[in-house]
């Protein structure tokens, strides 16, 4: 199911890095910005795209033990914490989605 959202999410954001939606950088791939514009857009691919995103940075965290998420994680979940921190931190939104990731859902669901 993980592998499904991954996919899905990584094929959506890649059509929309193909349709010119997101700028990329040459230095940082995904900062914190470009995933909240992304985030905020009213546009299906671009929605799918921030899922797909949250997916695939929670579970690389989760796969590399720095999270212990709940079972039945729901992506909307992941998505919310996600979006909610890069909102409450917008001083930090030029580091990372990846590191801006693991604060937030470490924040969230820290490991024992």
């Amino acid at each position: 199911m993980r592998i499904m959202g991954l996919l899905l999410g990584l094929t959506l954001w890649a059509s929309s890095v193909q349709a010119g939606r997101i700028e990329l950088s040459p230095l940082v791939f995904l900062d914190g910005n470009k995933l909240l514009r992304l985030c905020e857009e009213q546009h299906l691919r671009d929605e799918g795209a921030c899922y797909g995103a949250a997916l695939a940075l929670h579970d690389a965290l989760y796969s590399e033990g720095h999270v212990c998420s709940p079972d039945g994680l729901a992506p909307a979940q992941a998505r919310d914490v996600l979006v909610n921190a890069l909102k409450a931190h917008p001083e930090d939104r030029h580091y990372t989605a990846y590191s801006l990731a693991k604060r937030a859902f470490q924040e969230a669901w820290p490991c024992p």
